[in-house]
């Protein structure tokens, strides 16, 4: 039970499914159990100063290794409240299994669906980032990289595992750094530069990288280029479900979560 903490985020993650799934203003619901958890009863309950134990390593990577699947599953859970078609199959599925997702999707409308966007975006930036923070470091391993960069992908940020190991890493809390923020810096103007220059770093260093094995900055092998297709992918797959109204959509999540 002592552990249960770092399984609250993915509790989390699977309570807005839930949400999604009843459709109608529900999707609102794992927003606002995100914000009343981090916020209210965080305040109320206080810090934990009880030693945390050694919890199974095991266990730890599983609750890492599952962010991944989650969050998949709460985007194209989101991408079908947006269709309004079944191009995947899935409210077939789910009506096979007794789950009467159609009728969650026709109570929801855009007021509604505007709480599961804002919902999913959070969840982007709380979860899937943070957990692709954690993977990005393991460089020597990598199935932890890749499921890092696919949980970076649904934030178009690929880039971030390139920049942060290889320049953060270094630069911290110096103006060489694009995720430090300067002092009396504006919050917006702030993460205009970050994004802007993370993407310049994470190139800079690819070319760097591709100039001594003697390969071409702009080709496959340069991974700030390349990891971009993990986000395409994602993206395509919103197109296939709910078109190019389903794409915007995702690009709106994705910047929030970023």
């Amino acid at each position: 039970f002592r552990f249960a903490r770092y399984a609250l985020m993915n509790a989390l993650l699977v309570f807005n499914l839930v949400c999604l799934v009843w459709g109608g203003f529900w999707l609102f619901g794992g927003f606002a159990a995100a914000l009343m958890l981090a916020t209210l009863i965080d305040e109320a309950v206080g810090d934990d100063l009880t030693p945390p134990g050694a919890a199974p390593k095991r266990f730890l990577d599983a609750m890492l290794v599952a962010t991944l699947p989650l969050i998949a599953l709460n985007s194209l859970l989101l991408a079908h409240h947006v269709a309004s078609g079944d191009p995947l199959g899935l409210l077939a599925l789910l009506n096979w299994f007794g789950v009467d997702f159609a009728a969650g999707r026709a109570a929801t409308n855009w007021i509604a669906l505007t709480g599961g966007i804002m919902a999913l975006g959070l969840f982007l930036g709380a979860a899937a980032i943070n957990v692709a923070h954690e993977l990005v470091h393991r460089t020597e391993r990598r199935w932890a990289l890749s499921i890092g960069r696919w949980l970076l992908a649904f934030c178009g940020d690929t880039t971030f595992a390139i920049e942060h190991v290889y320049g953060h890493h270094r630069t911290v809390a110096t103006d060489a750094d694009p995720a430090t923020a300067r002092r009396g810096e504006y919050v917006l103007a702030f993460a205009w530069r970050s994004i802007v220059d993370g993407n310049r770093g994470a190139f800079r260093f690819e070319a760097e990288r591709l100039k001594r094995k003697s390969l071409l900055a702009w080709s496959w092998a340069n991974r700030a280029l390349s990891w971009q297709a993990a986000t395409l992918a994602i993206a395509a797959v919103w197109w296939l479900i709910a078109g190019w109204l389903g794409v915007f959509v995702f690009l709106l999540c994705a910047l929030q979560g970023k």
